[in-house]
């Protein structure tokens, strides 16, 4: 979402007075530079020898990063706290996954381009989603609240 705040503006009101709002978010903890959609700003030189392997030619040098174009926003508690803000009541916070979750991310990314074996990649999915129901807090990979309009 390009402006966060439109976005909770226009969620607001379109919800009836009680409804509930569901935001889920990939969080800015301990393992934040881990999202696939973003390792590029993180790590530029691993992503460039990924690129390489998958695609068989080097990035051009035409290409440029750009957050504001197409930066994968990562938030905290803080961050949804304060965008919610005076519309919003949080009702429910969850802060889930924290290693496994994100590597499961990957090797689906990866599963088609290198044909990982299916029960491998079943069974690296349901080690994630048991980790992902554990609350790790402000290290976790990823943030769900739940907020009623006000």
């Amino acid at each position: 979402v390009s402006d966060q705040t439109k976005c909770i503006d226009e969620a607001h009101r379109v919800l009836k007075p009680g409804g509930n709002l569901i935001v889920s978010i990939p969080q800015r903890g301990l393992f934040y530079f881990f999202n696939p959609d973003n390792f590029k700003y993180y790590l530029p030189f691993i992503y460039r020898k990924i690129y390489y392997i998958l695609r068989r030619k080097k990035p051009s040098k035409s290409i440029r990063f750009s957050k504001e174009n197409d930066y994968h926003s990562q938030y905290n508690f803080k961050d949804i706290s304060s965008l919610l803000n005076y519309k919003f009541e949080i009702c429910r916070v969850y802060q889930g996954g924290l290693i496994i979750y994100p590597i499961a991310i990957w090797l689906n990314y990866f599963a088609n381009v290198f044909h990982f074996n299916k029960r491998l990649l079943k069974a690296i999915n349901y080690i994630s989603n048991i980790e992902y129901r554990v609350n790790f807090g402000r290290f976790a990979y990823h943030l769900l609240v739940i907020a009623k309009k006000i």
